[in-house]
């Protein structure tokens, strides 16, 4: 489970991302490209895959292919996830007691997932079926969405180049996607492990 680096941490970097029909969406905003401000959002943007090779290899070649920095959204960052939803009030009382406030998964958090290791949910036979139950049990959940990549299109000749859809002329789109609530996080890594030992 991944999502953008740039909607968990500060990016030097020129970042755009835009979306359309968000649930919090004003009428006037309904079926308009608007910016995606991430880290002052109550969603998040993440997608679950599966790969046969390490998480961080994964994450590699998604990055070398899309030219965006990625960042895994398993349950040791999910502190990226929901320090960002509490961040207003978090300022607030560290600015009152002069404290840091911050809540890191423990490796006993961490251990109450059967099918976590090695920055990962794990399976032993399935992967296919346990990626599509997964990917099922989201979409009826939360719905789905795709992303229109810029990043991925000019460099890479076997992408099928579309236009009109999308806030930009060259894109190429990336499938599986699923804006949850920041607070659903840890239900999220919860149904992936269920489904994780049930089925794979």
């Amino acid at each position: 489970m991944y999502t953008f680096k740039n909607f968990v941490s500060e990016s030097i970097e020129p970042w755009s991302f835009k979306v359309q029909n968000l649930p919090d969406s004003s009428t006037r905003k309904k079926n308009k490209w608007v910016d995606f401000k991430a880290q002052k959002s109550p969603y998040i943007l993440v997608k679950i895959g599966m790969t046969t090779k390490t998480v961080g290899t994964r994450l590699k070649e998604w990055e070398n292919k899309c030219h965006h920095k990625l960042v895994n959204l398993g349950p040791m960052n999910r502190h990226l996830v929901l320090d960002q939803e509490s961040s207003s009030v978090k300022a607030l009382i560290s600015g009152f007691l002069g404290l840091h406030i911050t809540k890191q998964a423990t490796s006993n958090d961490i251990a109450a997932y059967r099918r976590y290791k090695q920055e990962g949910f794990y399976c032993q036979e399935n992967l296919d079926s346990v990626e599509k139950r997964i990917h099922q049990s989201l979409r009826h959940t939360y719905g789905a969405g795709d992303v229109y990549c810029k990043g991925c299109a000019p460099t890479t000749p076997t992408v099928k180049v579309k236009g009109g859809r999308a806030p930009f002329p060259v894109y190429n789109t990336h499938k599986e996607f699923f804006l949850i609530p920041k607070k659903d996080i840890d239900s999220i890594y919860e149904l992936i492990d269920s489904i994780c030992v049930k089925y794979g």
